[in-house]
């Protein structure tokens, strides 16, 4: 399943994370997939991958590039750019 933002100048890109449980994200440009333990998204400054539980998407806002997920973050990840490995912000701490 994948969801398209409409074309506008490149927006910005912020992460925020409360308590692992509620994360926001701006400047998204395309949701690849998703499930319960995955979130897969290209934003403004690359792929972007959230790996948890129970994670559920809260908000889609195609207009502003924001998603808003629920559930428990326990890592994520930016692709990082020429060698498509990926690369934790945070990852695994429990």
């Amino acid at each position: 399943m994948s969801y398209s933002l409409s074309e506008e100048k490149k927006r910005v890109h912020k992460l925020s994370l409360d308590s692992r449980s509620a994360l926001e994200i701006c400047g998204v440009e395309e949701v690849l997939g998703f499930d319960e333990e995955r979130v897969s998204l290209r934003s403004s400054e690359g792929g972007l991958e959230i790996e948890g539980s129970g994670i559920k998407i809260e908000t889609l806002d195609t207009d502003s590039g924001i998603v808003k997920l629920s559930g428990r973050v326990n890592a994520i990840y930016y692709e990082s750019e020429g060698d498509g490995r990926r690369r934790g912000l945070f990852r695994r701490a429990r």
